[in-house]
């Protein structure tokens, strides 16, 4: 696994902050478009663990949690390798959204400007963007924390924006 990765982050204000279905479903489209399946999931709410959980046994009961009217605050799908050791180094594609923010980060190998682009189109369903980047960036830097606004930019050494949008 490449060290690099490139990240797609929209800062803005979610629209529609109770459409998590839809959302999930776009979701897997945009892991299929990069060949990848969702293996994981971490959601927060006050029904919802605040953990990452695997696809294949929680997946279920999450969606229908969904469907009863239980809130989220965020939602991120990952593909991880099975000897993954940690959720926020080890993926080959993140994708998390929350109330100001939805951020793609994604291993460089599989990286290509046109799905990229497609991403930005679906994003911009949910999403009315203030601002927004596309950058490369050390998996050691942790990309997740750079689209938060955690840290002084300076913090990121490796950090290299590639576009503002």
């Amino acid at each position: 696994m490449d060290n690099l990765t490139v990240s797609l982050t929209m800062w803005g204000d979610l629209r529609d902050d109770y459409n998590w279905l839809a959302w999930y479903t776009d979701m897997k489209r945009i892991f299929q478009m990069f060949e990848l399946s969702i293996t994981h999931l971490g959601v927060t709410g006050s029904q919802y663990p605040k953990k990452v959980v695997t696809v294949a046994r929680k997946e279920k009961e999450i969606l229908k949690k969904i469907e009863d009217g239980n809130l989220l605050t965020d939602f991120a799908c990952y593909s991880l390798p099975k000897d993954y050791r940690a959720a926020v180094f080890d993926y080959n594609l993140l994708i998390y959204r929350e109330s100001s923010l939805i951020t793609l980060i994604v291993g460089k190998e599989y990286y290509e400007t046109e799905k990229i682009d497609s991403c930005i189109e679906i994003f911009n369903q949910y999403i009315d963007m203030n601002r927004g980047q596309i950058y490369k960036m050390d998996r050691k830097d942790t990309p997740w924390l750079y689209a938060m606004g955690e840290n002084d930019i300076s913090f990121y050494k490796s950090l290299r924006v590639m576009k503002d949008l």
